[in-house]
């Protein structure tokens, strides 16, 4: 199995060479600012496409989230797969609009997280869950935490046991908790929340997904040695029960178009699916500062390789690596 903190210090590694630069730039237009969110998108296991891809999308909380639904309504109408065309407006509005930084990882190797030589999957990720169990019980952890990761460690015992959904809502979870960290250590922020799609991987065993990342995030502080107490608030959008549709939906549609064109553009033969993720790479992808691929790779062997992917109209294959 490979170990989460492993996956950190690489990835510190990876972005202090450029990405964090880039970063620190973006911040600094937002000093003032202590509450932060960020959204996320998917795709992850997709046959037809090249790449898995998890995004993140990050704003600093400057007014009212509904006059920034509104914006994003008016510039993305709808979700990139079943846009035929992404306008001028919505380009210039991905690229452009100062305030949103993404990030995108791309997963190589997924199915190596859990791999071991002498044992299943199945049964490291047990045991993996095992600790987690017993990690809580000694630490005197959130009684409802407790409960509901019991729930759900009993569940993981049964035959009918998804290990491969487990490995998405895993490592979509750290990733997560990595941003966070990130916001609490880089930008201060002492509020936090994250609005990931209505999937199967935020809904993931009930509150599974909520209690990783919030167990991947205190531990990834702590790796830091960072004031556990400046964080006061930590929270995951959740779907209102009555309603059917995601209130928050606008603001998940920016790492949907991001993660939608990573997701359908093959690195090794420079190549893409659709014209639409042409005109993305183009307008909105390419030499764009606030925008940052880290392709992350997990060896068979146990260990972890990060590199950024930068996309330029200089460049002859428009890719590189750093």
């Amino acid at each position: 199995m490979i170990s989460l903190d492993n996956i950190a210090t690489v990835l510190d590694d990876t972005f202090s060479q450029s990405l964090q630069k880039d970063l620190g730039v973006y911040f600094s237009r937002f000093q003032n600012c202590k509450t932060w969110f960020f959204s996320s998108d998917y795709c992850i296991g997709d046959k037809n496409k090249p790449n898995d891809v998890i995004t993140f999308s990050i704003y600093p909380y400057l007014e009212d989230l509904n006059k920034l639904r509104d914006l994003v309504k008016s510039k993305l109408p709808c979700d990139i797969k079943k846009t035929r065309e992404v306008s001028e407006s919505g380009l210039a509005f991905l690229r452009e609009n100062g305030f949103i930084f993404n990030i995108s990882f791309i997963i190589v190797n997924k199915k190596f997280l859990f791999s071991h030589p002498d044992k299943r999957k199945v049964d490291v990720v047990r045991e993996c869950l095992t600790k987690t169990m017993q990690e809580l019980n000694k630490d005197d952890a959130n009684t409802d935490y407790v409960k509901s990761f019991q729930q759900f460690y009993q569940k993981a015992k049964s035959n009918s046991f998804n290990v491969s959904l487990f490995e998405n809502m895993y490592i979509t979870s750290f990733l997560a908790a990595y941003i966070s960290r990130m916001l609490s250590v880089s930008a201060n922020a002492s509020k936090l929340c994250w609005f990931g799609d209505r999937d199967a991987i935020m809904e993931y065993g009930g509150d599974i997904t909520r209690i990783t990342y919030d167990l991947n995030y205190w531990g990834l502080l702590r790796q830091k040695n960072y004031p556990l107490e400046k964080t006061e608030i930590l929270g995951i959008g959740m779907q209102a029960k009555d309603k059917k549709e995601l209130w928050y939906d606008e603001l998940v549609r920016i790492p949907d178009y991001i993660a939608g064109t990573l997701a359908s553009w093959d690195l090794k033969t420079n190549l893409i699916d659709k014209p639409k993720h042409g005109k993305m790479l183009e307008n909105v992808f390419s030499d764009n500062s606030f925008l940052g691929i880290v392709r992350l790779n997990i060896t068979k062997d146990g260990s972890v390789q990060a590199s950024r992917i930068t996309v330029s109209k200089n460049s002859p294959d428009k890719v590189s690596s750093v």
